[in-house]
């Protein structure tokens, strides 16, 4: 047996038994792990730690407690619903259609991950799993390191990080890492945990919050995102920034505006980063390869590969159309390609219902989160929908803990609007109506009682 799955095995069971005498943390140690534990190989498969990790923390967490959590499970409604028309449409193409091949880790797959997005809302903390995921950053930032300055990184690389679908490390026929993955197995989500990462970060720092953490924390993200080298995080990056600048012009999210008092300053110090990053470019290894995504950003390319005449998507889209209402199912039907946008693997597997159920879900937590003021969820949203177009979102190990996360400052906003509001309840039941507590006429009435 590998050293490396000795050690998986080992750290599983730290998980789990430190998940059955507390529960938050257990789930913030099994989020790290995801993120920065190497991959294991079961069966000649080669998967992230959290698909082997799961099952053993989620039978910890129902032997340590009796009762399940409902109202965190009535969130997952929509997504147990579109489980349904998934395993519906499957079951209608494999009976009309005899080539048609069921894909059942990938089924399985996207069970696992709702399941574990109900994990992280129903036991974990949002401040304990906000420390894992600045470590996660931190340690990213020493691996790109590594991973750049190192001849042999992508030997290493491939050996630990490496899955089935890690594209950006296993196409590379030079051998030679000129797009950092850092511990993920792609550029793409490496993009989306950074973005998210530097909109944390910068959102806690508006509200004065660990403002010198924070602000060390954006720039280690900011430097992930871009030595890995991804036409996503340009991307993402530009579409955050104008959905901030959009949301904090609302009333509700005045205190998050960038162009006001200090935060003008640090929106300033932003910009001179990125004309820094810009003027080192030339000077990278890399430097041929960035040049050439960001000149596919500007002619409007970028998405051909995905969506071009001989784009990878195409196949699939063709399928949708000829199955619109409630696609294929998880299976294949004509060795089309499944991945690479959400939005196409959506609409090949459960057609505009499947579509109308998530996108529905979506704007329905958008909307949540901007009744309660909670500004960090409403990005956090828009950031996994902009990412669905170009990859896997919610339905990825990365997206999954971040949407989750999104959720968790969802609930935890919420409690606390109740205990304010039961607070305010309590001081008028005490107080008479138009007093503030009891009055106190004299020295001499304090004597007599």
């Amino acid at each position: 047996m590998e050293i490396i799955n000795i050690i998986t095995i080992i750290s599983i069971l730290i998980v789990a038994l430190w998940a059955c005498v507390n529960n938050s943390f257990g789930v913030a140690l099994f989020v790290l792990l995801t993120i920065i534990a190497p991959a294991v190989k079961i069966g000649g498969h080669t998967v992230v730690y959290g698909v082997v990790a799961f099952p053993f923390l989620l039978i910890a967490l129902v032997i340590s407690n009796i009762r399940i959590k409902r109202d965190e499970i009535r969130q997952m409604v929509p997504l147990i619903v579109y489980i349904l028309v998934l395993i519906l449409s499957s079951v209608i193409s494999l009976c009309n259609n005899e080539k048609a091949v069921f894909m059942v880790y990938r089924f399985f797959g996207i069970f696992r991950l709702i399941m574990e997005m109900w994990i992280i809302i129903a036991f974990g903390k949002k401040d304990s799993i906000r420390k894992v995921l600045d470590v996660s950053v931190i340690f990213n930032l020493f691996v790109m390191i590594l991973q750049y300055f190192d001849p042999n990184s992508y030997y290493w690389t491939a050996a630990l990080y490496a899955t089935d679908s890690a594209q950006s490390i296993t196409s590379n026929s030079q051998h030679i890492l000129n797009r950092l993955t850092g511990t993920f197995s792609n550029t793409v989500p490496v993009a989306m945990f950074m973005i998210f990462m530097i909109v944390l970060s910068l959102s806690e720092i508006c509200i004065k919050k660990n403002m010198a953490h924070n602000f060390i924390i954006l720039i280690m993200a900011f430097i992930c995102g871009f030595l890995s080298v991804s036409k996503a995080y340009i991307i993402l990056f530009v579409i955050m920034f104008g959905a901030w600048i959009f949301i904090s012009s609302l009333s509700r999210f005045k205190e998050y505006k960038l162009f006001k008092g200090m935060m003008l300053g640090m929106f300033c110090a932003m910009a001179v980063l990125i004309f820094v990053a810009y003027q080192i470019i030339p000077k990278l290894r890399f430097s041929a390869v960035y040049m050439y995504y960001i000149n596919s950003i500007i002619s409007g390319r970028f998405m051909n590969s995905r969506f071009g005449q001989e784009g990878n998507q195409m196949e699939a889209i063709r399928v949708f159309l000829d199955n619109i209402c409630l696609g294929v199912g998880n299976v294949k039907v004509r060795g089309e390609f499944i991945g690479d946008s959400e939005i196409v693997t959506i609409l090949h597997d459960a057609g505009l219902v499947g579509l109308i159920i998530l996108e529905g879900y979506m704007l329905h937590r958008i909307y949540k989160s901007y009744k309660i003021k909670n500004f960090v969820g409403i990005q956090i949203k828009i950031l996994v929908m902009a990412v669905s177009v170009i990859s896997s979102a919610i339905f990825s190990n990365t997206g999954t803990i971040i949407f989750a996360f999104g959720l968790l400052c969802d609930k935890e906003k919420m409690d606390d609007i109740i205990i304010q509001g039961n607070y305010k309840n309590e001081q008028k039941e005490i107080s008479p109506k138009g007093s503030v507590g009891p009055k106190i006429t004299s020295k001499s009435s304090m004597c007599e009682d």
